[in-house]
């Protein structure tokens, strides 16, 4: 049985930081593709250190969400994958959307 997909609101020095945990895929990108939409301020982190397994599906929520961001002036950050998380962004040509955030430089944005 697959892992279901959790989201955890997290706040890192007034940026919003959302965890995702489980696997993103066609049955649960819709719940983060809202979350990523109801979200507020100039940057919001995703923390992807939790999850497991990214399709397609998850993939494109992404593209959206930052697409979305950048078009209104906002920050979409992307960061801590596991590997096999990585590797689904790097083949796709996306792994340059990675970083190593750290709240300890979120105040300069």
């Amino acid at each position: 049985m697959p892992d279901l997909l959790t989201i955890k609101l997290r706040n890192a020095n007034g940026v919003p930081v959302i965890v995702v945990s489980g696997e993103l895929d066609l049955a649960s990108a819709g719940t983060l593709a809202a979350e990523l939409e109801n979200s507020t301020g100039p940057l919001v982190v995703v923390d992807l250190a939790e999850l497991s397994f990214m399709d397609s599906s998850g993939i494109s929520c992404l593209v959206v969400a930052k697409a979305n961001m950048d078009e209104v002036g906002r920050t979409l950050v992307l960061t801590r994958p596991q590997p096999r998380v990585e590797r689904a962004m790097e083949v796709v040509g996306l792994a340059d959307w990675l970083s190593p955030w750290s709240s300890d430089w979120a105040p300069s944005i």
